[in-house]
Protein backbone atom coordinates (compact mmCIF):
# COMPACT_ATOMS: atom_id res chain seq x y z
CA UNK A 1 0.00 0.00 0.00
CA UNK A 2 2.80 2.46 0.77
CA UNK A 3 4.27 2.29 -2.66
CA UNK A 4 0.84 2.78 -4.25
CA UNK A 5 0.58 5.68 -2.22
CA UNK A 6 3.80 7.19 -3.39
CA UNK A 7 3.42 6.05 -7.00
CA UNK A 8 0.00 8.48 -6.93
CA UNK A 9 2.08 11.63 -5.16
CA UNK A 10 5.03 11.22 -7.92
CA UNK A 11 2.26 11.40 -10.59
CA UNK A 12 0.58 14.27 -8.76
CA UNK A 13 3.32 16.37 -8.08
CA UNK A 14 4.62 15.60 -12.31
CA UNK A 15 1.11 16.76 -13.16
CA UNK A 16 1.80 20.34 -10.98
CA UNK A 17 5.05 20.55 -12.57
CA UNK A 18 3.65 20.88 -16.43
CA UNK A 19 1.24 22.87 -15.05
CA UNK A 20 3.89 25.42 -13.99
CA UNK A 21 5.48 24.73 -17.02
CA UNK A 22 2.76 25.28 -19.21
CA UNK A 23 1.64 28.81 -17.63
CA UNK A 24 5.04 29.70 -17.89
CA UNK A 25 5.60 29.32 -21.41
CA UNK A 26 1.85 30.62 -22.53
CA UNK A 27 2.76 33.53 -20.46
CA UNK A 28 6.08 34.26 -21.63
CA UNK A 29 4.48 33.73 -25.33
CA UNK A 30 1.33 35.98 -24.10
CA UNK A 31 4.15 39.10 -23.35
CA UNK A 32 6.13 38.32 -26.13
CA UNK A 33 2.86 38.92 -28.57
CA UNK A 34 2.18 41.87 -26.67
CA UNK A 35 4.93 43.91 -26.29
CA UNK A 36 6.09 43.34 -29.77
CA UNK A 37 2.70 44.47 -31.09
CA UNK A 38 2.83 47.56 -28.77
CA UNK A 39 6.43 48.42 -29.93
CA UNK A 40 5.13 48.20 -33.14
CA UNK A 41 2.26 50.17 -32.72
CA UNK A 42 3.29 52.87 -31.07
CA UNK A 43 6.81 53.47 -32.31
CA UNK A 44 6.94 55.21 -35.50
CA UNK A 45 8.81 53.07 -38.64
CA UNK A 46 11.26 55.90 -39.43
CA UNK A 47 12.34 55.03 -35.53
CA UNK A 48 12.83 51.41 -35.92
CA UNK A 49 16.97 50.00 -36.12
CA UNK A 50 18.39 50.00 -39.36
CA UNK A 51 19.86 46.81 -40.62
CA UNK A 52 22.93 46.56 -42.76
CA UNK A 53 23.80 49.78 -43.57
CA UNK A 54 25.21 52.77 -41.63
CA UNK A 55 23.71 56.67 -42.07
CA UNK A 56 24.67 58.83 -44.33
CA UNK A 57 25.06 62.67 -43.53
CA UNK A 58 22.53 63.49 -44.89
CA UNK A 59 20.02 60.37 -43.73
CA UNK A 60 20.80 61.66 -40.32
CA UNK A 61 17.75 62.78 -37.98
CA UNK A 62 17.86 65.92 -35.66
CA UNK A 63 18.27 62.94 -32.42
CA UNK A 64 21.16 61.55 -34.45
CA UNK A 65 22.51 65.87 -33.83
CA UNK A 66 22.50 66.03 -30.25
CA UNK A 67 24.62 63.58 -29.51
CA UNK A 68 27.83 65.53 -28.28
CA UNK A 69 31.63 63.92 -27.67
CA UNK A 70 32.05 65.38 -23.84
CA UNK A 71 36.45 65.45 -23.29
CA UNK A 72 36.88 64.10 -20.04
CA UNK A 73 39.64 66.65 -19.30
CA UNK A 74 37.28 69.69 -20.11
CA UNK A 75 35.43 68.40 -16.84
Amino acid sequence: MELGISAALHVSQTNHLMNIRSFVGVSSAVLLAWLGATYFHEVPPERYPKQGRTLSSSEKTPADERIVDIDPTQR
